[in-house]
């Protein structure tokens, strides 16, 4: 955003981090990109330590939206942090995050299991533990936010070997830092390394997967929409054209990659039309009309689909 000065009305750009050295390193780095307009603020903060009103330090409802990119994994207590996000967001703003999730280098924590298992005859704990998109959805609607939309990315890479694999995440920064935690011996490594290449090497290379969850949920605020009562769906999901939904994926797909086309918009006005008429229709046919089916096609804006 700051790169290409797509700054969208910005007045204050505020970072907070854990570390005082990286915070320094930051402003080194962004320093050139922010124009004089807009005030630049660094906060040093544990979101974990019991600060009032807030352990970030900012004023609660006064901030249109939060970004936390790859670094919530850290968070001993995310619920409390959640909730301490919410209450600095303004009425009806939103918080945008990416985390790692639960399958994060699977690989890496089953063979960690079984090779301590070996060695000392019990495991122990050497990947940091991540949350699952279950209890992701959970958090958020636990946390008071509303309109959680949550989105999944699985990357599988690929290694020479385990211990190449070891190497990436510590130059990452990503090795896990428990308080209590055997330290590593030469034998749990090469047992290690031989079950790794054992369940899961093909073609003289060993996977290993990073899945990473995207979400962006909103702060409460009067205008938002709100779900309709449980029951009150009048259609059943199974009785609209699955064709048409399929044409109208193709057709959104392709207006993503070429968003100036007109033709494809009209394509897929068409079809959301055709689909409110069908819609309308079946509801006329059960004797309901409270304009509900209408929505469908009313507003539509194609760009908010790419």
């Amino acid at each position: 955003m700051l790169e290409r000065k797509q700054l969208h009305g910005l007045k204050q750009y505020i970072q907070t981090d854990i570390s005082e050295e990286r915070l320094n390193e930051n402003y080194h780095l962004v320093k050139d990109l922010i124009p004089p307009h807009v005030e630049f603020v660094q906060i040093c903060c544990d979101e974990e330590v019991d600060q009032k009103p807030n352990p970030f330090g900012i004023p609660e409802r006064s901030v249109d939206l939060v970004v936390s990119n790859l670094s919530m994994h850290w968070v001993n207590d995310l619920e409390t942090a959640m909730v301490s996000i919410r209450k600095t967001l303004k009425k009806d703003c939103f918080v945008i995050m990416s985390m790692f999730g639960a399958n994060t280098l699977f690989e890496l924590r089953s063979a960690f299991s079984l090779s301590m298992n070996e060695v000392h005859g019990g495991i122990g704990t050497h990947v940091s533990p991540m949350i699952d998109g279950a209890g992701l959805s959970s958090l958020m609607l636990q946390s008071g936010y509303n309109l959680t939309s949550i989105d999944l990315d699985r990357h599988v890479l690929l290694y020479d070997s385990p211990f190449h694999v070891l190497e990436h995440i510590q130059a990452m920064g990503e090795s896990a830092c428990h308080i209590h935690r055997r330290p590593l011996d030469r034998a749990t490594l090469a047992t290690m390394s031989a079950v790794y290449q054992g369940l899961y090497e093909r073609n003289r290379l060993v996977p290993a997967t990073f899945e990473i969850f995207h979400c962006i949920a909103w702060s409460p605020g009067p205008g938002q929409a709100k779900p309709l009562d449980r029951g009150a769906g009048q259609i059943p999901i199974q009785t609209i054209s699955t064709a048409e939904h399929k044409e109208l994926q193709v057709i959104l797909d392709e207006y993503a990659k070429n968003p100036t086309d007109e033709g494809l918009r009209a394509r897929a006005e068409s079809i959301l039309g055709t689909m409110r008429e069908q819609s309308e229709q079946q509801l006329s046919d059960k004797g309901v009309d409270d304009g509900r089916s209408l929505s469908i096609a009313k507003g539509f804006h194609p760009e908010s689909f790419s």
